[in-house]
């Protein structure tokens, strides 16, 4: 991927091979038949983590089967890559498993075993990197975000655990903003965040008629907890009313989401 990319306004369709592991597995004979026979009944779940056990394997021979799957799902990429005439400017991502690419790719099967299948298709990206240093330690990662048209967005930089209680916060202002991304309205989506800005320092989070502006506040990152501030005392908590808004952190928020997009559409 590009790290220079801010915003991506077009589809994207990330395709992601079955079962890749045991398919290649199956497919170039990387374990004796007993051992296959063994996996093919377990769950798919227990299969997965049967697979990566192997790296601890007291057989040497099967401690390298991880290894090896390293570099015949790069194999497999190409292919895919090559059926389906993909250039460098097609393709947005690759990662172990999956690519994802800027155009529909019709052949997905490559063999009977090995089978790439259509996993998402979002419509517009976005990625920002944090910018507020609280302390010395602070190492800034970016976090990306993949929207579809339904609204729903997808966050890698978050863990998804945490990011159900940003669903009625934080996310909304971000599927909101992606959407005028969308519509190629940068000038509405710069009206939208200040907007959103200003009432976030008032404490009325994305404005005055949203049920709980407290949502807002919950810092947007893997702990997804209130920071507040009270009578000299810092606290971390899961859950707060409308009342401690007042003793919220907000610059957390602030400048490490609504600064960056703001940014993105003023460059």
């Amino acid at each position: 991927m590009d790290k220079t990319i801010g915003i991506y306004v077009g589809e994207l369709i990330e395709y992601d091979m079955r079962e890749g592991g045991w398919s290649i597995i199956l497919k170039d004979h990387l374990l004796p038949d007993y051992i296959i026979r063994r996996f093919a009944k377990m769950s798919k779940e227990d299969r997965h983590k049967a697979i990566g056990n192997l790296a601890n394997s007291y057989k040497r021979q099967y401690a390298n089967v991880p290894k090896d799957l390293i570099e015949r799902f790069r194999h497999y990429r190409i292919l895919f890559g090559e059926v389906n005439e993909l250039t460098d400017d097609d393709i947005f991502y690759v990662r172990k498993d999956a690519i994802c690419v800027k155009k529909y790719c019709y052949h997905t099967a490559i063999d009977e075993l090995i089978e790439f299948r259509e996993r998402n298709v979002w419509n517009s990206y976005m990625r920002i990197v944090p910018q507020y240093k609280e302390d010395k330690q602070f190492n800034p990662e970016p976090i990306e975000f993949y929207w579809k048209e339904s609204g729903h967005v997808d966050v890698k930089g978050v863990s998804d655990d945490a990011l159900a209680a940003h669903e009625d916060g934080m996310l909304r202002v971000i599927s909101t903003f992606m959407k005028h991304l969308y519509n190629l309205d940068y000038e509405e989506a710069l009206k939208y965040i200040v907007r959103v800005m200003d009432s976030y320092k008032q404490g009325l989070g994305e404005g005055r008629n949203v049920p709980h502006p407290e949502y807002y506040y919950r810092r947007f990152n893997s702990e997804s907890k209130y920071k507040i501030i009270q009578d000299g005392a810092v606290m971390e908590v899961d859950e707060i009313g409308p009342s401690l808004i007042s003793h919220c952190d907000k610059a957390y928020n602030y400048r490490n989401i609504l600064v960056p997009m703001m940014n993105l559409v003023t460059k």
